[in-house]
């Protein structure tokens, strides 16, 4: 588990960039934007439609914005 109380997925294909959870990697079945808890907010993450350089074969989502809760 990281800082924010995140549990990774065990098979991610995502890797999350920017924000307070950057370097999270997830797992989605839809290239869409995904709103995540991270404790006090909600963050919003929208896919780049790149490959990460890190993670070769995940794709990359970027920080949107946070909503409060």
């Amino acid at each position: 588990m990281d800082p924010h109380g995140f549990d990774e997925h065990p098979d991610p294909n995502v890797v999350l960039r920017g924000g307070p959870l950057d370097g999270i990697r997830v797992r989605v079945h839809t290239q869409a934007p995904i709103t995540l808890d991270a404790g006090d907010q909600i963050c919003v993450y929208r896919p780049l439609g790149e490959m990460d350089s890190e993670y070769p074969s995940f794709s990359v989502y970027v920080f949107d914005r946070t909503e409060d809760r």
